[in-house]
């Protein structure tokens, strides 16, 4: 998480974070959806792995406003990227909509 603040101090007019999630990492079909940042020599950071039952909106929804509060709580700062790159999974675009902000 240092170095999703330390980055996003830097980039904070144009900061752009980045989720996913995989699929048949385990027997009981879990899903690990990771959120992360690069800096401006493209290299990714992860900034938080959720493990989550289903893909959908909000377990999206539920990682971004988590990610919100840590950085206010922890250094005061708001967390609010102009950008969200995904793969056109509806699910990201309905769960990292105007409704977490």
């Amino acid at each position: 998480m240092e170095n999703l603040i330390s980055v996003y101090r830097f980039w904070l007019k144009k900061f752009i974070i980045y989720m996913d999630t995989t699929y048949n990492l385990n027997r009981d079909g879990y899903k690990l959806l990771v959120t992360g940042i690069h800096d401006r020599d493209h290299n990714f950071y992860p900034a938080t792995f959720t493990i989550t039952y289903k893909e959908n909106s909000n377990a999206y929804l539920f990682t971004l406003k988590s990610i919100k509060n840590f950085v206010k709580q922890k250094y005061n700062l708001n967390f609010e990227p102009t950008h969200i790159v995904s793969d056109m999974s509806s699910t990201i675009t309905k769960g990292s909509g105007y409704g977490w902000k």
